[in-house]
């Protein structure tokens, strides 16, 4: 009886172990979608800097599994929307001119998104172009050194007694003329510039007048912001005396597709 007993309890205990023993065994997990891979990404083809707003978000898509893209200029996204993945995706930046950065972000047709990535680009549409001595006699030369001489007042005989060619000097260049009695005299006088050109700043020493003590008078310089180039100066001297007008250097400021200061008067 006692070896029955025994018997019968060993064989529940293994009735009842091989049921815990099914059912741990239970239903697999599957394992969570991989992430897909970033494509290289660049804004322009990598451009330092773009003259639009409107510029192309560059993606090889043959490097990735994502289906779907979503770009902003805000880190967050906010505002932004999942769209068709393509290699050229138009965008449009916004706000003033200067570095702007672009965050970008991929996922799978699962909806696993990768990382974030930026980008940035400075819009630039405007630049500085400055031309000094050397630049001014290739200015007079090709363009055209406009120079006159007219009386100061009806009573004053002025006459140009001589005339040199620019000089280059230390950086400076300039006109040397010889003035009969009081005259006035225009320096690049004219000269225009084209739509969307203007003077930035300039450097000039004047007129250095031989001999010493002959003064003169400064009545146009260039006009900051103004799209014309004009020095004009009144000598006062009574007899014939030298006077050398001396252009250091010209700033222009233009379109910041153009190539050099040249382009200001093409």
């Amino acid at each position: 009886m006692i070896k029955n007993i025994v018997l019968g309890a060993i064989s529940a205990s293994l009735i009842l172990i091989g049921t815990i023993s099914a059912a741990a065994q239970g239903t697999p997990i599957k394992a969570p979608p991989a992430m897909p891979r970033m494509c290289p990404f660049n804004i322009n083809n990598g451009a330092a800097t773009t003259t639009s707003w409107s510029v192309i978000l560059n993606c090889d898509t043959t490097t990735t599994s994502a289906t779907e893209y979503r770009a902003s200029e805000r880190q967050d996204f906010m505002g932004a929307t999942w769209s068709a993945l393509a290699s050229a995706i138009p965008f449009f930046l916004t706000g003033a001119e200067g570095t702007k950065t672009v965050y970008f972000q991929l996922r799978n047709a699962q909806g696993t998104a990768t990382g974030v990535v930026s980008k940035s680009i400075v819009i630039q549409t405007r630049k500085d172009f400055a031309f000094n001595s050397r630049d001014a006699q290739l200015f007079a030369n090709t363009q055209g050194f406009s120079f006159s001489a007219t009386p100061a007042d009806s009573q004053s005989n002025c006459s140009i007694v001589g005339e040199q060619s620019v000089n280059i000097d230390a950086f400076a260049s300039g006109k040397q003329v010889y003035l009969g009695g009081k005259c006035n005299f225009i320096l690049f006088g004219g000269r225009d510039l084209k739509t969307g050109w203007y003077v930035k700043s300039y450097e000039a020493d004047g007129a250095l007048c031989t001999p010493p003590g002959r003064g003169y008078t400064m009545i146009d310089r260039p006009i900051l912001g103004y799209p014309k180039i004009t020095f004009r100066f009144h000598s006062w001297a009574d007899a014939p005396n030298s006077c050398q007008f001396i252009v250091k250097k010209i700033t222009l400021n233009g379109p910041a597709s153009s190539t050099d200061w040249r382009d200001a008067f093409r």
